[in-house]
């Protein structure tokens, strides 16, 4: 017999990882006006020049991507357990280049028949370091992490410790281990 097994583990956020989680996931109604707007450019009904025509679409790209980046950054920070600059540098410095890049994207292009970046370009060269930061702070303190058994009851839990429920608490993102006889809590 075959059994269908899927095994994660249960997570739950932090204070800071759901504060900034709900900001950015608000963030997205900006993004998707930012595709309306696109869509407007496609069809022809707002004129650009080929220049804020790709300009407009890096804006939009880059902020779709990081923010969905800096959703994904929030939980590993909390995985990572950080403190200090190093936190501050890991949760903060993703959503800031999302801001940051696509601001600079759009508003270094604003105008009629604009054909080249005015000076606020220097946005996105700012967002591209407060990338750098945040991945690099991030990427670091993971690794100084380790393989190491979490000290955090809401992080993995050992098979020893699973409990039947029937429920999930509220603001748990329960995961459940599947299988063809049983739904177990991790």
């Amino acid at each position: 017999m075959v059994h269908e097994i899927l095994t994660l583990a249960a997570l739950s956020l932090s204070a800071d990882s759901r504060t900034t989680a709900g900001a950015l996931l608000l963030t997205i109604v900006a993004v998707e006006s930012g595709g309306l707007l696109m869509l407007r450019v496609v069809r022809g009904q707002h004129p650009m020049t080929e220049f804020q025509h790709a300009f407009a679409r890096a804006g939009h790209a880059h902020a779709g991507v990081l923010v969905t980046l800096a959703l994904v950054g929030q939980i590993l920070a909390d995985a990572a357990d950080l403190s200090g600059p190093l936190a501050f540098f890991a949760r903060s410095g993703i959503w800031a280049a999302a801001i940051l890049m696509s601001a600079g994207f759009f508003l270094s292009s604003a105008g009629r028949d604009v054909t080249k970046p005015n000076r606020l370009i220097v946005l996105v060269y700012a967002g591209g370091v407060s990338l750098a930061l945040g991945v690099v702070s991030l990427g670091i303190a993971l690794r100084r992490s380790g393989p190491r058994a979490s000290s955090r009851p809401y992080l993995a839990r050992s098979a020893s410790t699973r409990t039947r429920r029937s429920s999930l608490p509220v603001g748990d993102l329960g995961i459940w281990s599947v299988s063809s006889t049983a739904r177990t809590r991790l």
